[in-house]
Parts: C-alpha cells; sequence; structure tokens
C-alpha cells in the first residue's frame, strides 16, 4: 500500500526544504504499510523545531488511510493540553521509505498556563516494547515542559506526571482506534543486512524527571 500512495515533493515551492528534522531519521527500514509520523512544534524564544516521531504500522482499509492519517495527527491535541502556552504543534507529517505521504498543518497552542521551563527542556517519554534489549525501546521529547510544579532535579511534583501519564494512554488508544499500530522502527547501516520487522511499541510511560535536550541549547 505504501508505494501505491502519491508522495509529496520534498521541497514545496517558495518554502525551501520542509524535511530537515525528519532527514536523520531516513537511516531508518520503513516496510510497507509503516510510517514514520511526526508531530512538529515552534516555540516561542527559538526558531528551532521540535519534532516528536512515532513509527506506526496502518492495519486499516485503503479507503479509510486518509482519514485515519487526519485523525491521527489529531490525537496529538491532547498531549497539547499538557504542554505549556509558548509551544504550538503546527504540523503533522507522515514519511514512508519514499517520502512525505501526508503533510498536515495545524495550530493548537499548549494549554498548560503555568511557567515554561527553558527551551531546552522537555518531557521525556519512553516506547516500551515486550522484547528485551535497547534497540526495542525508543523515546521522544515533549517540548513545553513546565517549571512551577519541578523541583530542583527536574523532577515533577504530585499529579502532575500522572495527567501527562493519562494523556498518554488516551493518545496511544486513539492511534489504535484509528488502525495505527505504533512500532520500533530498526536502522540498516550500510552494508548490513536487513534489520528485523519492526516492534510493536506496547506502552508509552512518561518519566518523572524532565530531560534536557542538547541539541536545543546550542541554538
Amino acid at each position: 500500500m505504501a508505494n501505491a500512495r502519491s508522495l509529496i515533493p520534498w521541497y514545496h515551492a517558495g518554502v525551501g526544504p520542509v524535511t530537515t528534522e525528519l532527514e536523520r531519521y531516513m537511516a531508518l527500514v520503513i516496510p510497507d504499510d509503516h510510517y514514520l509520523a511526526g508531530f512538529h512544534h515552534s516555540q516561542a524564544g527559538t526558531t528551532h523545531p521540535a519534532v516528536c516521531t512515532l513509527g506506526v504500522h496502518y492495519v486499516g482499509e485503503e479507503v479509510d488511510f486518509l482519514s485515519n492519517s487526519a485523525l491521527l495527527g489529531g490525537a496529538w491535541t491532547g498531549i497539547m493540553a499538557k504542554v505549556c502556552t509558548p509551544v504550538t504543534y503546527n504540523r503533522f507529517t507522515l514519511a514512508s521509505q519514499e517520502g512525505i505521504v501526508r503533510d498536515i498543518g495545524v495550530s493548537v497552542v499548549g494549554g498548560n498556563t503555568n511557567g515554561c521551563a527553558s527551551y531546552n527542556c522537555a518531557y521525556l517519554v519512553k516506547k516500551t516494547t515486550l522484547l528485551p534489549g535497547r534497540k526495542h525501546v525508543g523515546r521522544m521529547y515533549i517540548p513545553g515542559a513546565e517549571e512551577t510544579n519541578v523541583d530542583q532535579a527536574g523532577f515533577m511534583f504530585g499529579s502532575i506526571r500522572a495527567d501527562i501519564q493519562a494523556a498518554f494512554d488516551a493518545f496511544l488508544t486513539e492511534v489504535l482506534a484509528r488502525d495505527f499500530q505504533p512500532v520500533i522502527l530498526h536502522n540498516q547501516k550500510p552494508g548490513d543486512p536487513p534489520p528485523e520487522a519492526p516492534t510493536n511499541i506496547d506502552a508509552l510511560v512518561v518519566e518523572a524527571q524532565i530531560a534536557t535536550m542538547r541539541r536545543r541549547m546550542r541554538g
């Protein structure tokens, strides 16, 4: 199915490169009917975008792909309710091995009005599976972490983590309801044999301690 879908060019006329933040993922092997979903954000105070990615396997009907993929992008709105106000979710992409097959503009401002931590700080979410080993886990850095309910060591107070975890539990439920199975996609280095099949993600687990996105500190 993946190869049958029309591709959106890597460059949009008058806009320039649109895949800078996704190019580094293209060493991934993305089999047919699998995609790399990208949830793109901007944040006041920095020109650097923040992109959260999730491998997915589409298991639904071809006729429903466009509507289901749009709803997949819309599912991120629930996460934005927990993100600080300076962050805006502005774009959703879905990429196959050949390129981007869905590119949807959105505009959802973070719903958390508490004080926002430095823009290089993020909530850390682990992608867990039922298989052992580092290659069977992944992580996402969610921009817009608050500092009001975080101690000096970066640990969240009280029910904050539970609230964010509930949002990710609901997000995972919505993704599955749209016939997308979240997966860990695997890399293939030059000269290596093909990697194993993508690994199904069992849960998205919010860590109690916020993380630092080092690349954004250099901006």
